[in-house]
């Protein structure tokens, strides 16, 4: 199992999340922190944009951060990787999110453990839920 860069408990701050999407995670995190060995934040997936070749080293750094797509929290479990997309009131734009960083990330790392995606959000919407559980994502409400 990859070790994970943060524990499974609730962070002074976590990389890339938005004041808005804490609260929904430390409500997860207090209802499922046992269940994980740990989690990595604002993972990054997908293609950056073009490079221009005459931009400078530190310019080409920095396209390459900001563009590619970003992976809330990956969670960490036995047999098993999380891939969270966390949103306040989640609909139909966070499953297309999930299953694009899911599909990126085993499209890149080749995790030889189970990966699957978790919603997290604050609001029931039950389009978005029963979509999800159409593409194999869990839809978790806290």
């Amino acid at each position: 199992m990859p070790t994970p860069e943060y524990p499974p408990e609730k962070l002074r701050k976590y990389p890339h999340m938005s004041p808005e999407d804490i609260p929904i995670w430390e409500r997860f995190l207090d209802k499922y922190h046992a269940h994980f060995a740990g989690f990595d934040y604002d993972v990054k997936v997908g293609t950056p944009v073009e490079m221009n070749p005459e931009w400078p080293p530190n310019i080409k750094a920095m396209a390459v951060a900001l563009t590619k797509k970003r992976i809330d929290a990956i969670g960490y479990s036995p047999g098993r990787i999380w891939i969270f997309e966390v949103k306040p009131n989640a609909g139909t734009t966070a499953l297309g999110q999930i299953i694009t960083y899911r599909d990126l990330f085993i499209f890149e790392k080749s995790p030889i453990r189970e990966t699957l995606g978790c919603i997290v959000t604050d609001r029931e919407n039950r389009d978005a839920r029963a979509l999800a559980e159409k593409y194999g994502i869990r839809y978790e409400v806290v």
